[in-house]
């Protein structure tokens, strides 16, 4: 059968899911409706209407018609999912059955009675009691309510179950104690009195031969440190979130421990003072070792604080410190010849310990220079390295200073800029004060450019030793464009000048604008030359030059970088990268309209928000972020495995003076997390040394990941990015030279080729989200809604009280969301009081003589088709047929089917088909 065969206005599709290919086929010859209605409520609970020129229309199912439509958690309906995520949908009204027949158990599990969110309502909406049954089939809503089918429940509830085993936890905390003093341990699981979240706890007994005022004090001791010993034997899971200390074990009668009365006293607590029983907080040991006095004056130095404030216990990120603060803490101590990582201060964020780590080196200040065209590999002699760098760069060769490998990060955005023009490529407007000299501003760029070699940088593929960049003696790039006369002239045509392979990957120019007066700086520049952490270095160097003062900085050479990255060992590194995706299971969030579908963003958003309040944690607000979003996409894809992509500024490095470089060591990489059967804590600790560990690996680049396996390829087509920036860098100092950016918008858009980016930078008390997207693969209205979401998941995270709930007890539906979805559902239907064939008799009485039936074997019009079936019913009944009575029907469909369908019921009984019977 053709669509084209057909003359058809309207084309119902029902029973199996419509195919886009289907769908569209049809659309074009007629109306097709897609219908959704599964036999526990009616032929018909929804339908939508396919449009011409959209294959993804064919997923749509509308709205409900005569009854309602929620959609939940899949794994709990006493969740509601969040506006375009995926859940299981529910269906409430009129039109939902009695039940199963025979079969009560059945019933039982499909139709619910009175879900939480239904009978609670919302601040404006009242709750009502109800009746709903589970469809089993999962949907999602639309930014206006329409469902969108995504296919069947799937059947397994848990990836990756979990079972605590008690005896496992008691043996291992007794075990790593490390006292005789120890008599009995005793793990259990108790739910706090403040919270309905159970935990689980370890009573320890100790004969300690202590007063009792002091025994607590002791157990602490003996405790001190058991957690780090804990994780070298048992997963997070496994470890108690309290230590209860007990100067006996109760006995019940049966004469074995009563851990009844045990359990009784721990949940009279609070999940607060349960921490606090056995907490080392108030432990305020000075420090007393060389190191720990001299970490002590660091730390003071770089966070502002006293240092007599800091005790030997205290955590680096609970008294002020971040992952800023952190690489601050790196550079100081390496001004002292102190030698520790980034990673090390994740790993051990108490003084005392960090102090047992860190190395001396009397000259570790001292930068090492990095000879020129040292760092190429096999490659030509330099004099005929030079005569092919000058003929590709169209310089002489007296200009070349050095020749060296770009990072993967250059190659990456070198290919992708050769792949499209103009990505990559940033063009800040700064808007000129009125005293600003131009000749004093070109001389101030001559010699920052003269300083800084990454700068006055080129890049050129030199075949069989790849991209690699120069360093040239030149000139800063100042074009001359004939007829731009104004700010707009110039700018369209400096975005079809070259920039790519060879070229000047930085170019200036002072623009006076006719259109308006005022003058304006544009600075064109390649993100292979610069990042977000080294922009305002340089333009504070500028600033510095244009007054004259002198440069203080020195920063270390792009080289050493570069040279960092070669030295990775290359074959940990690929099975690094192969463990954090091996099995991948995630979806790509969002989904792009096709396979080849190149995604840009061309709309963005901001969202301000100023009443976060991050906790004063060894947890950062960027794992903080992290986790939120990771919970946002599992929601959005129904899968606890999700990917999504991550930019990290690059400067933990291990490389001397990293935090004053000029030059990109920004890195992007995928990020997996696994959320199921995790609490909130375990999660957020999870990510949290998942970044630390992935600090020396992630300079290895996207392509070569991309390559390793069929799952890291698959890890790399992720279409989420999320930048988070620290606080001190988004702040903007107020400029000598200019005003503000006067394209920010522009800029932002060239640098982002994926389906969404969420760059979050961090305020002391919120943060500021820019989110840029593709509006063809996401809307504005759905954006708005995630930028939201997220919002109040970071919230959630930042309450203590939170810490020891599961990730799926965590609320994603926001109070937008629940207006929108309680503004949709907010009436059930009324039950109409008539039979099927009742409103059959109605239409035949305004029209007998329209067609009713068109079967292969003939045809019936509305009156046939009621004096026929009526006819048949008194026969019916004459043999029994009565309400109760199911009718079997067996032969195939044909014009006589719906006769004797419709004969049975106004007889009172009911038919079942053929296969139903079987």
């Amino acid at each position: 059968m053709r669509p084209a065969e057909l003359k058809l206005d309207r084309l119902l599709f029902s029973g199996e899911a419509l195919s886009g290919k289907l769908a569209y086929e049809w659309a074009q010859h007629s109306v097709p409706l897609n219908t959704y209605g599964p036999a526990e409520c009616s032929v018909k609970t929804s339908w939508d209407i396919v449009g011409q020129n959209n294959e993804d229309a064919a997923t749509s199912i509308g709205i409900g018609y005569g009854l309602i439509t929620w959609v939940v958690q899949p794994l709990n309906y006493n969740q509601l999912s969040p506006i375009g995520s995926i859940g299981e949908l529910l269906l409430e009204g009129p039109l939902v059955s009695s039940g199963y027949l025979f079969d009560p158990e059945k019933t039982s599990t499909s139709f619910i009675h009175d879900p939480d969110w239904l009978v609670r309502g919302t601040a404006t909406r009242p709750g009502r009691r109800g009746r709903l049954y589970k469809t089993g089939d999962l949907v999602r809503y639309n930014a206006d309510g329409n469902l969108i089918f995504m296919g069947r429940k799937d059947t397994q509830v848990k990836i990756h179950g979990q079972r605590v085993e008690l005896g496992d936890v008691e043996h291992h905390v007794r075990d790593n104690i490390r006292s005789d003093a120890v008599e009995q341990v005793l793990a259990e699981i108790v739910t706090p009195r403040d919270s309905k979240t159970s935990v689980l706890v370890a009573f320890v007994s100790a004969d300690l031969s202590s007063p009792v005022e002091g025994f607590e004090e002791a157990i602490k001791k003996l405790l001190a440190g058991l957690d780090e010993r804990l994780l070298a034997h048992i997963p997070a899971y496994m470890i108690p979130s309290a230590y209860i200390p007990i100067q006996s074990v109760p006995i019940a009668a049966t004469g074995k421990a009563d851990r009844r009365k045990l359990r009784n006293m721990a949940e009279k607590m609070t999940l607060e003072e349960l921490v606090a029983l056995t907490s080392n907080e108030g432990d305020r040991r000075a420090p007393s070792s060389p190191e720990e006095k001299q970490l002590q004056e660091l730390w003071g130095s770089v966070l502002e604080i006293e240092p007599g404030r800091i005790s030997a216990n205290d955590s680096f990120f609970r008294v002020g410190g971040d992952s800023i603060g952190a690489m601050k803490l790196v550079a100081a101590a390496r001004e002292l010849g102190i030698s520790f990582t980034v990673a090390d201060i994740f790993k051990n964020p108490r003084l005392s310990d960090l102090a047992t780590v860190y190395t001396r080196s009397s000259d570790s200040s001292t930068l090492d220079v990095v000879p020129a065209f040292s760092l190429l590999k096999d490659a030509p002699h330099i004099d005929a390295l030079k005569a092919q760098v000058a003929r590709l760069c169209g310089v002489n060769e007296s200009q070349i200073e050095d020749v060296f490998p770009c990072t993967p990060l250059q190659e990456g955005l070198l290919a992708l800029t050769m792949k499209r023009a103009g990505d990559y490529v940033a063009r800040y407007v700064l808007k000129l004060k009125l005293a600003v000299k131009i000749s004093r501003l070109q001389k101030a760029w001559a010699d920052l450019v003269a300083s800084t070699p990454i700068l006055r940088t080129r890049i050129v593929d030199l075949g069989a030793n790849g991209l690699v960049q120069t360093v040239l003696d030149e000139e800063p790039y100042w074009p001359q464009v004939e007829g731009a006369k104004t700010l707009h002239d110039y700018i369209e045509a400096d975005k079809v000048m070259p920039t790519g392979l060879g070229t000047p990957l930085m170019r200036l120019q002072v623009i006076n604008d006719g259109a308006n007066g005022d003058r304006y700086l544009v600075w064109t520049i390649h993100h292979a030359l610069y990042d977000g952490w080294s922009m305002p270095i340089l333009l504070e160097a500028l600033e510095d030059s244009y007054r004259g003062d002198p440069v203080v900085t020195n920063p270390p050479a792009y080289q050493q970088f570069v040279r960092y990255i070669m030295d990775i060992d290359e074959g940990r590194a690929t099975q690094f990268w192969k463990d954090q995706f091996d099995d991948l299971e995630a979806q790509v969030f969002p989904t792009l309209p096709s396979a080849t579908y190149q995604p840009k963003s061309d709309t963005a958003l901001t969202h301000l928000v100023d009443d976060i309040q991050w906790p004063k944690s060894d947890i950062t607000p960027s794992s903080i972020i992290k986790t939120a979003w990771s919970i946002l996409i599992s929601r959005y894809t129904a899968s606890t495995d999700v990917v999504f992509g991550v930019t990290t500024t690059g400067r933990q490095a291990a490389v001397p003076g990293i935090d004053r470089m000029m030059g990109p060591t920004l890195a992007t990489v995928p990020f997996r997390v696994g959320l199921a059967n995790k609490s909130i804590q375990e999660l957020l600790s999870q990510i949290q040394m998942q970044s630390v560990e992935m600090t020396q690996y992630e300079q290895t680049g996207l392509q070569k990941i991309r390559r390793l396996n069929a799952f890291s390829e698959r890890a790399c087509d992720f279409q989420s990015l999320l930048v988070v920036h620290s606080a001190e860098l988004a702040e903007e100092s107020e400029s000598e030279l200019f005003s503000r950016n006067e394209d920010k918008e522009e800029e932002f858009f060239e640098f982002d080729t994926h389906a969404i980016t969420i760059d979050c930078f961090l305020e002391k008390h919120g943060m500021e989200l820019r989110v840029g997207f593709d509006h063809s693969v996401v809307n504005t209205q759905q954006v708005e809604r995630i930028a939201s979401q997220l919002v109040y998941i970071v919230k959630q995270l930042c309450l203590p009280a939170n810490s020891s709930i599961t990730v799926s007890d965590v609320q994603v539906v926001s109070q937008q969301d629940l207006q929108d979805i309680w503004s949709w559902n907010l009436e059930v239907p009324p039950t109409v009081q008539t039979t099927v064939h009742d409103l059959i008799s109605k239409t035949v009485l305004k029209q007998p003589d329209s067609l009713a039936i068109d079967a292969w074997d003939g045809k019936w019009t509305y009156g046939q088709l009621d004096r026929t079936s009526t006819r048949l019913a008194y026969y019916l009944a004459s043999l029994g047929v009565s309400p109760g009575v199911i009718v079997p029907i067996y032969f195939e469909k044909c014009r006589w089917t719906p006769i004797a369908q419709l004969a049975v019921m106004k007889a009172g009984g009911r038919s079942n088909s053929t296969s139903r019977v079987t």
